[in-house]
C-alpha cells in the first residue's frame, strides 16, 4: 500500500475502497455498500474513530 511506502503503520481508509473488484470482502458485503442509502447510516458515539489517530489522543 502506498501509505506503508510512506511510513505509515495504519491507515483508515473508510468503506468506500470496500466494493472495488480487487477488494477481499465478500460479494454479499460488497453488494449491501453498492446498494445501501443514506437512510441506512446509523448515527452513534459509543465508537469514535480518533482512537486510531494516535495524535487524537
Amino acid at each position: 500500500m502506498g501509505a506503508e511506502v510512506l511510513g505509515a503503520y495504519f491507515v483508515y481508509t473508510g468503506s468506500r475502497f470496500i466494493p472495488f473488484p480487487v477488494s477481499s470482502a465478500v460479494e454479499d458485503y460488497k453488494n449491501m455498500i453498492i446498494n445501501s442509502s443514506i437512510n441506512d447510516i446509523l448515527y452513534t458515539d459509543t465508537f469514535h474513530a480518533g482512537v486510531l489517530n494516535p495524535l487524537a489522543v
